[in-house]
């Protein structure tokens, strides 16, 4: 899989998606990993950390969206995120249930506020920050 990490452009955002040392261990996991250069600048993280990780840099984040299969992206304080899963009953192999989703979203610091069929093979967990973690609201 080649995983894309842009440039986050929301007014003073400093996170990055993916840390060198997480790029690190998705390469050596045998995935490809492209970073939109200056991705990292803002959390103090050179392009050559991330070409030392094992990360192809590259120009702008048309390349990234154009090269990559899945995107990281960081999750904003009031932001939401959807994971979804194959039902039992669709027939496709998986290890994920429900119930594990929920583990790795709970374990991430969010908490899950909706669950849904999102098709007749596909379920689905929205999952949110926790009020207390979410800062103070962005001024539009």
């Amino acid at each position: 899989m080649r995983v894309g990490v842009p440039r986050e452009v929301r007014s003073h955002e400093r996170r990055v998606a993916l840390v060198p040392e997480v790029t690190a261990a998705i390469v050596a996991a045998g995935h490809e990993v492209l970073v939109e250069s200056g991705a990292g600048h803002s959390a103090h993280h050179a392009d050559a950390e991330y070409q030392e990780a094992g990360a192809e840099v590259v120009a702008d984040a048309a390349a990234v969206y154009a090269g990559a299969e899945c995107i990281a992206k960081v999750l904003a304080p009031a932001g939401m995120i959807w994971i979804s899963w194959p039902k039992k009953s669709s027939g496709v192999p998986t290890d994920l249930n429900e119930n594990i989703v929920r583990d790795i979203g709970l374990a991430a610091g969010l908490v899950d506020v909706k669950v849904c069929a999102v098709t007749d093979i596909w379920s689905g967990l929205k999952f949110v920050r926790r009020l207390k973690d979410r800062g103070p609201k962005e001024k539009k």
